[in-house]
């Protein structure tokens, strides 16, 4: 499923897709992939696998790379 996350002024940011495993995968408003949530280790990864976050920062990652 994909949400898509909005600014004050209603813009989209970017989405959020919840994969059925637990994954959460981090898109710009261009839906080029920008990092994932890995909740088998509870680590977030930028595009390139760099931990970045432990826990669930999949939403930082629309506000770092934006």
């Amino acid at each position: 499923m994909e949400i898509a996350i909005k600014d004050f002024y209603g813009s989209i940011v970017g989405y959020l897709e919840r994969c059925s495993n637990g994954d959460v995968v981090a898109k710009n408003r261009s839906r080029q992939i920008l990092g994932r949530y890995r909740a088998s280790d509870n680590r977030t990864v930028d595009f390139y696998g760099k931990i970045l976050y432990q826990g669930d920062m999949s939403q930082a990652l629309l506000v770092l790379y934006r």
